[in-house]
C-alpha cells in the first residue's frame, strides 16, 4: 500500500521525514524515515518607470516586481535597492506583496540604466532587473516684452526676454 502527503509548508534547510505503518491482523509495524532537503527558490526581478520617455526636470517613479522563479512558489519579502547608471537610489526599499518603489525628482537628459536589486530573504535567492529610461530635453516657452511702448524715435527703450519651461 502507498499513502501520500503532500506539503508546501517546510522551510529552507534539511528536516528528518519519518514516516511509521500501526500495523495491521496481518502484517506487523514498521517504520522509515528519510531527511529532505528545502533549498532557496530563485527570483525573477522586473523594473519599470511611471513614464518613459520623461523630460528634463520630470518627478518619476520605479517600480520593481520580484516574483518567485518556477518550480519555487511564493511571495518573496525583504529589500530592493534601485540604482540608475550604477549609483544607489537612497536606501533599500521593502517589498510589499513582492512590489516596491522609489521616487527621484528627476534625472539628466540622455539615456539611464535603471537596475533593481533584490537582496535575497530566507526563502529566496537574491536577483536583478534592468530597464533603460529616457530623459528628453524639455519644452520652453520665451515671451518678450517692452520697457516702453509705444516709444518715440531715439528713446532708450530696455526688452526683456522671458525663457520658461513648459
Amino acid at each position: 500500500g502507498v499513502a501520500t502527503l503532500m506539503t508546501s509548508s517546510l522551510n529552507v534547510g534539511s528536516h528528518a521525514l519519518t514516516a511509521e505503518y500501526s500495523g495491521d491482523s496481518g502484517f506487523n509495524s514498521s517504520q522509515g524515515g528519510m531527511t529532505q532537503t528545502i533549498n532557496k527558490g530563485n527570483t525573477a526581478t522586473t523594473v519599470a518607470s511611471n513614464v518613459n520617455p520623461s523630460v528634463v526636470g520630470q518627478g518619476l517613479m520605479f517600480t520593481a516586481t520580484v516574483s518567485a522563479a518556477a518550480p519555487a512558489a511564493g511571495t518573496p519579502t525583504g529589500t530592493v535597492q534601485f540604482k540608475v547608471n550604477g549609483v544607489h537610489i537612497g536606501f533599500a526599499v521593502a517589498l510589499n506583496g513582492g512590489v516596491a518603489s522609489v521616487s527621484t525628482p528627476g534625472l539628466a537628459v540622455g539615456s539611464h540604466t535603471i537596475t533593481a536589486e533584490f537582496l535575497g530573504d530566507d526563502n529566496f535567492n537574491p536577483s536583478n532587473g534592468g530597464a533603460t529610461h529616457t530623459v528628453d530635453k524639455g519644452n520652453t516657452t520665451t515671451t518678450v516684452a517692452s520697457g516702453l511702448n509705444p516709444s518715440k524715435f531715439g528713446q532708450t527703450v530696455t526688452f526683456t526676454a522671458s525663457v520658461a519651461a513648459q
